[in-house]
């Protein structure tokens, strides 16, 4: 089995005062046909096309994102970072714009088991940003890998539209998610338990030994 990752973000890496004060950063370590198999499978069940996109924010009906939930639980594990800019001491202390998104995704990468990104190709919906993004995230990613000791390197970083790519729309339903259940205050979701998602919430210090917020495996 190959493991692909997919990378996407919700909210505004700027530091402006006006920006939203979360950016939640969302990797998803998965196999192609699984995910692949269970979605067609989801869209055929509640009539979609070939085509739909599943995307958090455009989905009104709760059923259709539960159903979600539920078809592609076991076909993953997925990392979130919740970046609460207005809890850190200035709202730059992990960077601003481009090496924020960095330093989140680095974050999301060491949140998963090791051995999940040997030679595993990640796909980022990012659209302008990406080429920067991708430029700036290998040797900031690889020696925060050897800092750790963690053998295993990316074997390829590439950009995609989240319409047609299936890890993309799940990074993203699985990040809004993780927005939606910060909205209601809540804890923990069955869904994210029973995903193998981690959830780190970020607070004052930029250095962590460990999460103060999990949502982990059951």
């Amino acid at each position: 089995m190959s493991v692909l990752l997919a990378v996407d973000w919700s909210g505004d890496p700027g530091v402006d005062p006006k920006s939203p004060s979360l950016c939640i950063m969302s990797v998803v370590a998965y196999d192609e046909n699984a995910l692949g198999a269970a979605l067609a499978k989801l869209r055929e069940q509640n009539g979609k096309s070939k085509d739909f996109e599943f995307h958090y924010t455009d989905i009104d009906d709760r059923e259709l994102k539960d159903d979600f939930m539920a078809a592609v639980a076991h076909t993953f594990m997925g990392s979130i970072v919740v970046y609460n800019k207005d809890a850190m001491a200035t709202r730059d202390a992990w960077g601003r714009d481009t090496s924020l998104l960095v330093q989140l995704i680095i974050q999301c990468v060491l949140l998963l088991p090791e051995g999940t990104i040997k030679d595993a190709k990640m796909t980022i919906d990012g659209k302008r940003e990406v080429k920067v993004l991708e430029r700036a995230l290998r040797p900031s990613l690889s020696a925060a890998l050897r800092a750790r000791y963690i053998e295993g390197r990316l074997s390829k970083i590439r950009h995609a539209q989240s319409l047609g790519h299936d890890g993309l729309q799940l990074a993203d339903m699985v990040g809004g998610a993780v927005r939606e259940a910060i909205k209601r205050g809540a804890k923990e979701t069955l869904f994210l338990r029973s995903a193998h998602t981690v959830v780190r919430v970020m607070r004052t210090e930029p250095e962590m030994e460990k999460p103060l917020s999990i949502i982990s495996r059951p």
